[in-house]
C-alpha cells in the first residue's frame, strides 16, 4: 500500500469556531498513483484525512481504486457530537482538555476537537458506563453511519468474499466471531 493525503488533512481542518474547513481530494492524483503503484507490485493507495469528508461523496474512492480510505475520526465525531452523548460527561471531558493545554494561538473550539481523541483513554470508565439508553441511541447512530458509508463505498453483500478471503488466510475463526457462527 501507499499511503497518500490528496487534498485532505488528518482529523480535518479546524476553523477558528470549531466547524470543519472544506476539502478536495484530487481523485485524479490517487487513481494515477494506484496505477503506478501496480507496476511495482503495490496494492493500491490509502487515502489518509478521509473521515470528515462528506459521506454522500466517498463513492469516489472505490471508483478512482483507492484500496483504503481512513475514516476513524468520522466516527468520533459522531459520538461526540451526537445530543445522545452525556452533556456532563462531555462537558468535563472539554474543561480537562482546556485545562491541559499548552499556551497555544487556537481556539477553545480548534483545542478541543483537535485534542478530543485523547479524552477516550483518560475516561474510559466514565464512557463505558454512561446510561444504557444513551449507548443503545449512539449504537443506533453508528450502525446508520456504517450503513451509508458501506452504500457509498459499494461494500454490500460482500460476506462471501470476506469468508473466502478469511478462509484462504486461515482467519475463519475470526469470521465466524464477526458473522455470529
Amino acid at each position: 500500500k501507499v499511503s497518500i493525503q490528496t487534498g485532505t488533512s488528518h482529523g480535518g481542518v479546524v476553523n477558528e469556531d470549531g466547524t470543519l474547513g472544506k476539502m478536495q481530494v484530487d481523485f485524479d492524483l490517487l487513481k494515477s498513483i494506484t496505477k503506478a503503484g501496480k507496476k511495482y507490485g503495490v496494492g493500491g493507495s490509502v487515502q489518509h484525512g478521509a473521515s470528515t469528508l462528506p459521506v454522500s461523496g466517498l463513492w469516489r474512492f472505490p471508483e478512482n481504486h483507492t484500496l483504503e480510505i481512513h475514516l476513524a475520526t468520522g466516527w468520533q465525531n459522531l459520538i461526540f457530537d451526537s445530543p445522545n452523548f452525556p452533556k456532563s460527561l462531555k462537558s468535563r471531558m472539554y474543561h480537562f482538555l482546556l485545562t491541559q493545554s499548552k499556551d497555544t494561538k487556537d481556539t477553545d473550539a480548534q483545542i478541543i476537537y483537535r485534542e478530543r481523541k485523547r479524552m477516550w483513554g483518560k475516561f474510559k470508565h466514565e464512557i463505558w458506563n454512561i446510561p444504557h439508553e444513551n449507548k443503545t441511541l449512539l449504537i443506533q447512530e453508528v450502525s446508520k453511519l456504517a450503513q451509508e458509508i458501506f452504500v457509498q463505498l459499494k461494500v454490500l453483500n460482500t460476506n462471501d468474499l470476506v469468508t473466502k478471503y478469511a478462509i484462504k488466510n486461515n482467519n475463519k475463526r475470526t469470521i465466524d466471531h464477526y458473522l455470529g457462527n
